[in-house]
């Protein structure tokens, strides 16, 4: 971390999806309703702490105490957040619908070279939860008293450079899976449908279990989406193809109901399931074990997990018979997510071959304004304007329509 001249670090903000985690930063924080999923944002959650880590280094701990111990096993609270990639004012993602006779089963969202935010909200067991971040010392870079669960309002050093809480991040970019079940879920369901399909995923196409990352979304208290992105960058291309091929989906399904330790029929009645037993009549396991959805990996979870889950046995059996259709859209104009009313603008400018602006009704200078291309520092304004109203807005080439 490098301090700037007035001892400050350079943070951002974002606001973060209630219902799918998506987070907006930049121009999107401005925007009304999320623009992967058409929530309204009234109230979503913001940060405006973030800070991100690119270099750090560490030291050899020779010893440990058992406390140290009990707080590794407790770890941090992670959050992960997205966002799709922008070009020429249309987001890069594409919509797919898994769906059975009875109906739409998930929704499906791939999108390539989408920007993935690791954040480290703090510890576990702190306190007070709406305390977010760690203390840092801008001018050293270390790391300050108030780490530690239960100490967060333990005050710097008087003496030292005033220390600043930051939420620290890492960025990456991946190509990601977006899976919005249909139906609401608790958090038992959510969290066994989201190892199911991760283990029947890695069985289908011959995945390492560390290349393939899971996650609930928007948190892991309230888990409305699960998302998909292969550990390494590019990835086998995996996730392309479930959202692509019609039947992807439904081997994955089919696959999952077996490591679950059941036999798949291909009437696949959830309420006739035969359960796989050892040779003495006994269930192979109870809710989960590690030949199934169990594993290191997803150890703090060990607890939801349910493979006889009467919801997520439902949902494996309707996707085993499901098909996938796409939209046959590689890209959404973001705007469509925010305000409709601007379709007809947009419409002419597609028309004239023209990429959609960058933000809509912006004021400047008391100006209210249709919308700006920040690239272009150029604006559009429907409706007159005269002379004096035009030289405000002198850094701007203005097209009145």
């Amino acid at each position: 971390a490098e301090a700037v001249a007035d001892r400050t670090l350079p943070k951002s903000l974002v606001k973060l999806c209630p219902n799918c985690g998506y987070g907006h930063f930049a121009q999107q924080y401005e925007s009304e309703l999320c623009v992967a999923c058409g929530t309204p944002l009234d109230g979503a959650e913001e940060i405006n702490n973030l800070y991100r880590i690119d270099n750090v280094s560490t030291k050899r701990a020779y010893r440990i105490t058992a406390d140290e111990e009990e707080r590794m096993r407790q770890g941090y609270e992670m959050q992960t957040t997205l966002q799709f990639v922008k070009e020429h004012g249309r987001l890069q993602y594409t919509l797919a619908i898994a769906e059975d006779g009875e109906g739409e089963i998930l929704r499906l969202q791939y999108a390539p070279s989408a920007t993935v935010w690791r954040m480290n909200l703090g510890w576990r067991r702190r306190k007070e939860r709406s305390i977010k971040g760690f203390n840092i010392d801008p001018v050293s870079d270390y790391w300050t008293k108030g780490e530690e669960p239960g100490r967060e309002s333990d005050a710097p050093d008087p003496d030292t450079v005033k220390a600043e809480r930051i939420v620290p991040f890492v960025q990456d970019t991946r190509n990601i899976l977006m899976l919005h079940p249909a139906q609401t879920l608790d958090v038992v369901a959510a969290s066994t449908l989201q190892y199911a399909l991760k283990r029947g995923i890695e069985a289908i196409y011959q995945l390492e279990e560390s290349e393939l990352m899971a996650e609930p979304l928007p948190t892991r208290e309230e888990r409305n989406a699960i998302l998909f992105y292969e550990a390494s960058e590019g990835g086998a291309g995996v996730l392309t193809r479930i959202a692509h091929d019609p039947k992807a989906l439904a081997r994955v399904a089919r696959k999952a109901l077996e490591i679950c330790h059941y036999r798949y029929r291909k009437s696949c009645d959830p309420k006739k399931l035969e359960e796989l037993t050892r040779p003495d009549g006994t269930p192979i396991c109870e809710a989960g074990c590690y030949k199934c959805l169990l594993s290191y990996y997803n150890q703090p979870d060990h607890t939801l997990i349910d493979r006889k889950n009467e919801k997520v046995l439902e949902i494996l059996c309707r996707l085993s018979l499901c098909e996938t259709k796409t939209d046959g859209h590689e890209g959404v104009e973001e705007e469509s997510r925010n305000d409709p009313s601007h379709r007809p603008l947009s419409q002419t400018l597609r028309a004239l071959h023209l990429p959609l602006p960058d933000r809509w009704d912006v004021t400047v200078h008391g100006v209210a304004l249709d919308a700006i291309y920040d690239d272009y520092q150029l604006a559009i304004k429907i409706g007159p304007l005269d002379d004096a109203t035009l030289q405000s807005l002198e850094e701007y080439g203005v097209i009145v329509i």
